[in-house]
């Protein structure tokens, strides 16, 4: 597309009206689907073809014929518009025109992006961006497609615990190879490992000094790549991952066990890495181009560093000064199924480890909708700041005097930190909701049918922690918090419901099994989808355990700490 193009009223109108078709085609399969009709009707990745003669009347007739053909040509030689030679409705069934429909791919949403950049005032945009036809196809698998082309990586360590405790004896003949299976030494090691997590905060990385395992498990980068291409081409997909030390065993072990990197998916490239970016994306068009057409490198995260919410990548700070720019113009952001609102400077309070309550001010916070928040801190670090900044005297002179002007020598590029973390909904499970830890953990370690099944939900290295916990009757606060984290995440599975576990009991299996069926329906997966869904899986735990959770709502000591604190503060 030409650097300086420019669209004319009338080409504004009819690159308008194919993203308005397209996004009613898509609001009414979204409709359809929760819905539950079976309607034989196209699906929404069906293309809506429309012609000029069409276009005329919709638009009031107050294009002419010939201006429109000329533009959906233009149109479809940027790779915008697709053409079709297609009959016409109430026309001789022999009279064949050519038809037109709005593209679906990465490279479309590009060239449109471009063109409403250049030519739509900001609040236009954030009309634009508002349709169906960017909300849906602005998605997690967008945001993958374009790391993977840009070939991103996530470095990430894993060991035998990160498989499942069925697979661990065979599994232990690659890690251990000159050893036979050893239970007692596999129990010990996953104590030790137990008590290494606790001693670090929770933190998920793997102790550097295991003998359990080589040393290249440890340090791996794992590329971020297409749902697609992880289930088709699985050997390709590790054959790119950068291994520390060659060592066979590593390889063998990511081949003959993947649910290792499943957690790695899930957890790690989704939450610390594509939420962000899928965040930032849908609430800043000029976020959203960058990303897309930017002139932005491949670069690496690092698990453990990210893990405490820091993130070294220059992209990812273009990213944020980018969309904080963009939001600050316009003070709102295009509607989408993801993000409610956004706001700056939000005071947020946070619960310290001694269990004082404390202010803390996010520079931009952002309101998801399915209940979670996601906060950044973008800040210059003092130390920097002193080193960067220099006074220099005006006539040059290295001494200082009074009466002197100085000027600031100030670098092309300053230093910052930044900082993005995730907080769960006020639906999922925090630590003071939980009425007695020890009671909860002898539930969660039965053989009943519902915490069986609910434990198989978790992370394989969960799992084997809470197999062989050292004290179940004492469970640290460090070992629950970790095991809160893998639960809220089951919590958000719509397929936690699971009738056969639930027979026998009080719950209404029937009413569940509708509700769950229909939001099983969303193709979208929206933000108030996944909300509902926490909801009616929360209120199923409760209503199995209520002696052993406090609902939602309910006054809890450290809500009476905080309610405490601000009275004292405020009043």
């Amino acid at each position: 597309m030409p650097e300086c193009f420019e669209l004319t009223k009338c080409a504004k109108d009819i690159l308008r009206y194919f993203i308005q078709v397209e996004s009613s085609s898509i609001e009414y399969f979204c409709q359809r689907k929760i819905g539950g009709t079976q309607d034989t009707g196209k699906t929404a990745l069906d293309p809506v073809y429309e012609y000029p003669s069409k276009i005329w009347k919709e638009c009031g007739q107050k294009i002419t014929k010939p201006t429109i053909k000329s533009w959906c040509e233009k149109f479809e030689d940027m790779g915008i518009l697709s053409s079709e030679e297609k009959r016409t409705d109430g026309v001789n069934s022999f009279h064949k025109t050519k038809h037109y429909s709005l593209n679906h791919d990465a490279a479309t949403l590009k060239q449109i992006l471009e063109i409403i950049v250049k030519n739509f005032d900001p609040f236009e945009r954030l009309t634009i961006l508002s349709s169906a036809y960017f909300d849906y196809f602005i998605d997690e698998n967008l945001v993958r497609e374009i790391l993977f082309k840009k070939s991103v990586y996530i470095r990430d360590s894993y060991d035998i615990l990160d498989v499942n405790w069925e697979n661990i004896r065979s599994a232990w003949n690659i890690w251990v190879q000159d050893e036979e299976f050893n239970e007692e030494r596999l129990v010990e090691e996953v104590r030790s490992e137990i008590s290494w997590t606790e001693d670090n905060t929770g933190r998920h990385s793997h102790r550097p000094d295991r003998c359990l395992i080589s040393p290249c498990a440890s340090n791996c980068a794992i590329p971020i790549v297409t749902d697609t291409f992880y289930k088709t081409r699985r050997s390709d997909f590790v054959d790119r991952i950068k291994f520390g030390f060659t060592i066979e065993s590593a390889d063998r072990a990511i081949r003959g066990y993947p649910e290792i990197l499943h957690s790695h998916r899930e957890v790690i490239e989704m939450e610390k890495c594509i939420l962000p970016i899928l965040t930032l994306i849908k609430s800043s068009p000029s976020a959203l181009r960058y990303f897309l057409s930017g002139e932005w490198h491949s670069f690496e995260l690092k698990k453990e560093m990210v893990e405490d919410h820091e993130y070294a990548s220059e992209f990812m700070k273009d990213m944020v000064s980018i969309a904080a720019r963009d939001i600050s113009i316009t003070l709102q952001i295009p509607m989408n199924n993801i993000v409610d609102y956004v706001d700056f400077n939000h005071r947020e309070w946070v619960l310290s480890p001694d269990g004082d309550v404390k202010p803390h001010i996010a520079y931009m916070f952002f309101s998801l909708k399915n209940g979670n928040t996601l906060s950044i801190d973008l800040k210059y670090s003092a130390r920097q700041i002193s080193k960067q900044f220099c006074f220099i005297p005006v006539d040059g002179h290295g001494t200082c005097s009074p009466g002197t002007r100085y000027e600031v020598k100030i670098p092309d590029e300053m230093d910052f930190k930044l900082k993005i973390w995730t907080t769960d909904s006020p639906l999922c499970i925090a630590p003071e909701d939980i009425k007695d830890k020890e009671k909860f953990m002898e539930w969660l370690s039965s053989d009943s049918a519902i915490p069986r099944h609910l434990v198989q939900m978790l992370s394989n290295r969960v799992q084997n922690m809470i197999r062989v916990y050292p004290s179940k009757d004492n469970p640290s606060d460090t070992f629950f918090k970790l095991l809160l984290e893998d639960l809220n995440r089951a919590l958000r599975r719509p397929d936690l419901f699971e009738k056969s576990c639930f027979e026998g009991t009080d719950v209404d299996i029937d009413g569940y099994c509708k509700i769950f069926e229909r939001l099983n329906k969303d193709p979208v997966k929206h933000g108030e989808v996944q909300s509902t869904v926490t909801y009616y899986n929360r209120e199923l735990i409760e209503a199995i355990i209520p002696d052993l959770l406090y609902k939602p709502g309910e006054l809890q000591p450290s809500q009476e700490a905080v309610m405490e604190y601000i009275h004292r503060t405020f009043d």
